[in-house]
């Protein structure tokens, strides 16, 4: 359960309390009600993420071999980001799951993506944050200084 679920689980059960009602039953009803909502939110994201990935391969970025992997020119793209993408993912990310690092990459350097990748090479947001996030993923190796167009 997450914090903010409990957060507002917390909150029920204080009403529930002041208005007399027993937490026996309501809680646990109420329990399983943040559950349910917890995993439609989950599905919810695992969809809209299928999508991203789905619109990174048709824009080129890369191929689907299970996993999604990028092609050279979609690095050449990033080559401003991708010291900035790895560092954080390393600092902030490398426990989570995709999906929780899609989320978090986007709030971090979604505006600036777009801005500075997306917009300019007609790229859908998913596309571009799903190719950011294969990017933070990838171990630091030398070709990250050498990622100049031929």
């Amino acid at each position: 359960m997450t914090l903010s679920s409990t957060v507002i689980a917390c909150s029920v059960i204080a009403i529930l309390l002041l208005f007399g009602v027993g937490i026996g039953v309501p809680y646990y009803y109420i329990m399983g009600r943040f559950d349910q909502i917890e995993k439609r939110v989950d599905a919810l994201w695992d969809y809209l993420i299928r999508g991203a990935h789905s619109e990174a391969v048709a824009k080129g970025l890369g191929n689907i071999n299970s996993p999604f992997i990028l092609n050279e020119a979609t690095r050449v793209f990033f080559r401003n980001y991708i010291g900035d993408l790895r560092k954080f993912y390393e600092e902030n990310c490398s426990s989570l799951s995709d999906n929780e690092i899609f989320v978090i990459l986007d709030k971090e350097f979604g505006d600036h993506l777009m801005k500075d990748i997306g917009i300019p090479n007609n790229l859908t947001h998913g596309s571009v944050i799903t190719a950011a996030v294969e990017i933070a993923k990838e171990p630091t190796i030398e070709r990250d200084t050498d990622v100049s167009p031929s």
